[in-house]
């Protein structure tokens, strides 16, 4: 009976230490040492059934549910354990569903003597709260820098591209000015087109416009003998585009001025002055046009036409050309220009100029006789007479002559005309007008 009933009080030694009721300084000795062997393994048994396999392949991502048993403190122990144990095992199901590779959980052996670290222990593949906010943050100031950096990259780029947009608009802006501070070369074209409708009108026009594109789309454009249809015909034309123009208008013919809008850089508007003394309606028209800081005034006239070979009508183109001298002196302008048809005759004498003005043609060719109506040259005309009707005067400060030369002198190809000479029908070519055009070039000083 001693085996037995000292076998039964060791076990309930034993429970009663194990459940903390029994002090453990009442076991002693040899019955101590067995006891702790047997619940050591009783316990190492008992927990195989609630620890969770962190090496498992397919962890479950709800948490594990394990068989607590006992009572007391070590029930405790036994729920801390299973919560432990089901919070890795939801970090090892989220870290393989996201392809993260975390090393499973073990434990480092614990030295009862040793003391506790302040820190938190952390153990490999599992961050603490603290540790993580702390990678989080260095990893938002690396961000921050990274994106502070780029910003600064991205700012000097822009300012480096708005000061480079900056300097060429300002070496634009000081071209444009010193541009319009220049003073430039103008041209000027005076053409009587030819009051003649019956004959060729659109291919004269068109070779009209052809002359104006070949030149160079002159500064000034003056036209002269311009009727309804004509203007309608130089209006439509894609050279006009480029002009302002005016058209006197008012009479079976007229004359009219133009300018070319890119080449100014700014314009008066357009003036009429008629003669008083003039029975065909003539006049004279005007415009100032600005060149960077120089002006210069460009005026075009039709004068009184002869009437047949008894009159002549001399005393009214006199009057009328002496008395548009005085009124272009009268404006103030240092720089006048007056070109046109003015119908002047060898008979009409010396032309009323003032002085500075100059007659352009005798100027720059005085070996050329310059004949504008020239019935040896124009072959669409029926008689030889030859005359210098057409005349450029130039009263300048700020430019000086440049050349001078007739436009309009090629037939037009393929056109042609029947006409009546001396009683027989005679076929010529047809050329832009009866008049050669001038085209005239002042250069600044």
């Amino acid at each position: 009976m001693e085996m037995p009933f000292r076998a039964f009080v060791n076990g309930t030694l034993a429970l009663l230490r194990y459940f903390a009721i029994f002090p453990r300084s009442h076991v002693k000795g040899a019955s101590r040492g067995r006891l702790i062997g047997t619940f050591r393994r009783h316990n190492t048994a008992r927990m195989a059934d609630q620890t969770v396999d962190l090496t498992a392949s397919s962890p479950d991502l709800s948490p594990a549910k394990a068989r607590v048993t006992g009572t007391g403190k070590r029930k405790c122990e036994i729920e801390e354990t299973a919560a432990e144990d089901a919070a890795r095992s939801r970090i090892m199901a989220f870290a393989k569903h996201a392809g993260a590779t975390i090393k499973p959980f073990v434990p480092a052996p614990c030295d009862p003597d040793s003391p506790m670290p302040d820190t938190p222990f952390e153990a490999p593949g599992i961050l603490t709260d603290a540790n993580r906010n702390r990678i989080m943050e260095q990893a938002q100031q690396v961000n921050h820098r990274k994106n502070t950096a780029l910003l600064a990259e991205l700012h000097a780029e822009r300012v480096a591209r708005q000061a480079a947009k900056n300097e060429t608009s300002q070496t634009d802006a000081d071209t444009s000015k010193a541009t319009r501070m220049m003073t430039p070369t103008v041209t000027l074209l005076t053409y009587n087109v030819w009051f003649e409708e019956e004959v060729a009108l659109e291919e004269r026009m068109a070779a009209i416009g052809d002359v104006i594109v070949e030149t160079g789309f002159p500064t000034v454009i003056c036209f002269q003998e311009v009727t309804d249809s004509i203007w309608a015909l130089l209006s439509s034309a894609t050279w006009m585009r480029q002009y302002e123009a005016c058209a006197a208008g008012g009479q079976a013919y007229y004359t009219a001025l133009l300018y070319r809008k890119s080449a100014v850089t700014s314009a008066q508007p357009f003036s009429l002055h008629h003669y008083r003394n003039s029975v065909m309606g003539r006049g004279r028209q005007e415009v100032v046009l600005s060149f960077g800081e120089k002006t210069c005034r460009f005026a075009t006239s039709h004068l009184e036409s002869p009437l047949g070979w008894n009159r002549k009508m001399t005393e009214s183109r006199q009057a009328q050309c002496k008395l548009a001298v005085e009124a272009l002196d009268a404006s103030g302008e240092a720089n006048v220009i007056f070109a046109g048809d003015l119908n002047w005759q060898p008979a009409d004498g010396a032309l009323p100029l003032t002085d500075r003005w100059v007659d352009a043609w005798t100027e720059l060719q005085p070996d050329n006789p310059g004949y504008t109506y020239d019935g040896k040259q124009n072959a669409m005309l029926t008689n030889s007479y030859r005359t210098r009707l057409d005349r450029v005067m130039a009263k300048l400060a700020d430019w000086k002559l440049g050349s001078i030369e007739m436009v309009g002198q090629e037939a037009i190809s393929g056109v042609t005309r029947t006409v009546a000479v001396k009683g027989a029908l005679k076929e010529t070519p047809v050329l832009p007008s009866d008049h050669f055009g001038l085209h005239f070039t002042m250069q600044p000083r």
